[in-house]
């Protein structure tokens, strides 16, 4: 509170003298914190310096020049400067100095640091990074660093090293921090150099050590996989063996079971699949042998693949297809075959009837898919022979009752007309008797 008064102040009377008392007190009380240089500038113009920056060969001019660079924000800034020592690499930072009844702003005050050969900024990085020495570069020139004439080692042959790529020097390690000041990012780079043995045998322990580990992660990975790679092959091999035999065979048995846990749970659900499924087909075929009804299996090229004993004893067969040539039976095939061919194309027929010698049969066509992907057409009849003829007795009865009533209604015309033409004449001569009786009564009275 006491600087921001002290420096709102100074722009009342510009009392230069007052201020150098000011900051001079600031300085001793805190060294450690001291700036290298201040100057205060209003609008455009620097209009009070420190002197300071002299020291280090910057002029009026180089300072206006350092207030022109300087970015808007409080930040650190990293600025190279011509001075009358040449090129000055530094931290520049600004601080508002604002009115705090009208909120205007006065100036700005800027500190900074020359991080040429700064021997303050060195110590703090030595004694901070515990290091041997350590070299301050700026963008890519080095600018600062605590190797004295004694070390057997300069900074030209370490920079040598790090623009090779390399930052291991015989007994020396070499590290490299990269700082980022304002918005130049890795603008200032440190290098610690650690001259100390034990560091490095600790480090060459440590690699050793660890090319020991990879070898022998690897020895074990090899082992490991060629031991997987082998367990896996036996325990596939087995569920194949499994899965072939189940195919093949008619009765499924029980998975043994594997020790590969993935294995084992393919197995099991292989083993109750093909339970169902031959649970399935043992039922089909239970329903297909021992069907009342005709069943017949054909080909897509309309042959009869299967058929089973209902429509064998339908067609008369009891011997081999193959040598079934009877009269029926081939007229059968003959007239089924368009309706199977229809029906491979993917139509389903429904109550389509065929003929078999004296018996008639309704049947239903549709296609059902193998696991081949081939196409089946399955058959199913029923002997409708008492329904057609209890339908042909059902149309004649109609005819007969039709005759009957026809008959009826000719008989009652007929007798009608015979009936009616005398008893015209008998109702004819009632009533001339009745008239004549009724005159007669008249002519007596």
């Amino acid at each position: 509170m006491l600087r921001v008064t002290r420096l709102r102040t100074f722009f009342n009377n510009y009392d230069s003298r007052a201020l150098d008392y000011f900051f001079l007190r600031e300085d001793n009380l805190e060294p450690l914190h001291s700036p290298d240089f201040r100057f205060i500038s209003h609008l455009s113009d620097v209009i009070w310096d420190d002197g300071n920056a002299l020291f280090y060969g910057l002029k009026s001019s180089s300072l206006t020049e350092l207030f022109h660079k300087v970015d808007i924000h409080s930040n650190w800034n990293a600025l190279v400067t011509d001075s009358q020592l040449g090129l000055k690499h530094t931290l520049i930072r600004r601080t508002p100095i604002v009115q705090s009844e009208s909120g205007e702003v006065l100036g700005f005050l800027f500190v900074g640091v020359v991080l040429d050969d700064n021997a303050g900024l060195l110590a703090n990085l030595l004694r901070g990074s515990n290091s041997d020495d350590v070299i301050l570069r700026f963008g890519d020139k080095f600018i600062a660093s605590t190797i004295s004439p004694d070390d057997n080692y300069t900074i030209e042959s370490i920079s040598d090293l790090i623009y090779s790529g390399e930052t291991d020097l015989s007994k020396l390690l070499i590290t490299e921090t990269n700082l980022t000041v304002g918005t130049k990012q890795n603008i200032l780079t440190i290098f610690s150099v650690q001259r100390n043995p034990s560091v490095l045998a600790l480090r060459n322990s440590y690699l050793f050590w660890i090319f020991i580990s990879l070898v022998v992660i690897t020895a074990i990975s090899f082992l490991t996989r060629r031991w997987l790679n082998r367990k896996v092959t036996q325990e596939l091999s087995e569920l194949m063996v499994y899965t072939k035999v189940a195919v093949g065979q008619d009765r499924v048995d029980k998975f043994s079971g594997s020790s590969i846990h993935e294995f084992n749970h393919i197995g099991k659900t292989l083993s109750n699949t093909f339970e169902r499924l031959s649970e399935q087909e043992k039922l089909f075929q239970d329903l297909f042998s021992f069907s009342l009804s005709p069943i017949i299996v054909w080909t897509e090229k309309a042959t009869i693949l299967q058929i089973n004993p209902a429509a064998k004893k339908s067609l008369d067969l009891f011997e081999e297809l193959s040598q079934a040539n009877s009269e029926s039976f081939v007229s059968f095939v003959n007239e089924m075959r368009p309706l199977v061919l229809k029906a491979s194309m993917g139509a389903t027929l429904t109550g389509i009837d065929v003929p078999i010698g004296e018996k008639v049969y309704r049947w239903s066509l549709s296609a059902i898919q193998t696991r081949d992907d081939s196409t089946l057409v399955l058959s199913q009849g029923q002997d409708i022979t008492k329904l057609v003829e209890a339908e042909k007795q059902s149309i004649k009865a109609r005819k007969e009752a039709e005759w009957s009533a026809k008959a009826r209604t000719d008989f009652l015309a007929k007798m009608s007309h015979e009936i009616r033409t005398p008893l015209n004449g008998i109702l004819g001569i009632s009533q001339l008797l009745k008239q004549e009786e009724r005159m007669e009564s008249t002519r007596n009275k």
